[in-house]
């Protein structure tokens, strides 16, 4: 990359932050809940790993990089915890300090601990493990996150695992194996695997065809997502469909495509601001704007309008009051 240009990541990233929002806020469901849910589930599934993908190939490998890296995190989302604790006046207790560590206090939330909680797993594994050996590891966790979700009920094995060791994990991250130890830290893996190749998907971006070739193939390899999705759920395969096949190399894809797309600097910092903000703010929007607007188009419409405008005037008050950049 030259020093005035930047990837396109950050442009697939407020794409992805807006598909999240919409998951949560529902746009068909005025007119066919079973349609809202099969577009939500088809369009958005991508979107987590790809950001998981994003944070694993920018993740730090010194001590220093790696304590200013999570701090920030860290400081970011308790910030924001104490907003949604004081606006939602939720109870100081055991089960409110075991969200905030691994769950998140407000379903959307449960994004952050996991983040914290798999780069520092992924940190400290590839002090002693190379890359390929980190992503053998973390996709032998992820098999395990795939039999406690979306096909709990394929096997006996799926069965035994619940009942054994899944039985513990269940109880630190409330019932779903979508946590940072065995769904987000293959992602991280594969982030990390793919930076320590940047000059592989560097050349990559230099051939026109590559671009056409590439968008055919994650064309399809969505499809493949959907049908994934359509299996799961009309053959009742599992609890949820939180962790799938597909996304991999889905979001891998699109982290690809999305790697050699270039933008200009101060445009991609701006997407990349807002891409953080749609996801910490919207929650709060849904909440104070979901009762009063009854159309779900509308409401979507609303929600994403309303979000954008305050990541807007945040992002314009820190540029003057430079401390409020913590908030993101």
């Amino acid at each position: 990359m030259t020093n005035d240009k930047l990837s396109g990541i950050d442009m697939i990233k407020i794409v992805a932050a807006v598909l999240v929002l919409l998951s949560h806020v529902g746009v068909l469901g005025t007119y066919s809940n079973t349609a809202d849910m099969w577009f939500i589930n088809i369009v958005f599934r991508w979107c987590i790993p790809f950001f998981f993908v994003c944070n694993g190939f920018f993740m730090p490998h010194t001590g220093g990089g790696y304590k200013i890296y999570i701090f920030k995190i860290i400081i970011m989302y308790l910030i924001w915890t104490m907003f949604y604790t004081l606006y939602g006046q939720y109870s100081i207790n055991k089960e409110y300090v075991k969200n905030v560590m691994f769950n998140g206090i407000i379903p959307a939330f449960w994004y952050f601990p996991s983040l914290i909680l798999c780069i520092s797993f992924c940190y400290f594994l590839s002090r002693v493990i190379e890359p390929f050996g980190m992503c053998v590891i973390t996709m032998m966790l992820y098999m395990v996150a795939l039999l406690g979700d979306t096909y709990s009920n394929v096997n006996p094995m799926a069965v035994g695992l619940q009942e054994s060791i899944l039985t513990y994990h269940y109880k630190i991250f409330n019932y779903t194996t979508r946590d940072g130890f065995l769904f987000g830290s293959f992602y991280i893996c594969l982030g990390n695997f793919l930076q320590q190749h940047k000059e592989i998907i560097d050349k990559m971006g230099y051939s026109k065809k590559y671009r056409i070739k590439l968008g055919i193939i994650i064309f399809i390899t969505w499809i493949f997502e959907a049908f994934e999705i359509y299996i799961a759920k009309i053959y009742n395969l599992g609890a949820d469909i939180n962790v799938l096949i597909s996304t991999i190399p889905l979001s891998v894809l699109i982290f690809i495509f999305a790697y050699n797309i270039k933008i200009n600097r101060k445009v991609s910092l701006l997407l990349r601001q807002f891409s953080t903000l749609i996801w910490l703010i919207h929650p709060w929007v849904i909440s104070v704007l979901t009762n009063n607007i009854q159309n779900s188009v509308d409401r979507f419409t609303a929600v994403l309008t309303v979000t954008l405008v305050l990541a807007a005037g945040l992002i314009v008050m820190s540029s003057r009051i430079r401390v409020l950049k913590i908030l993101y």
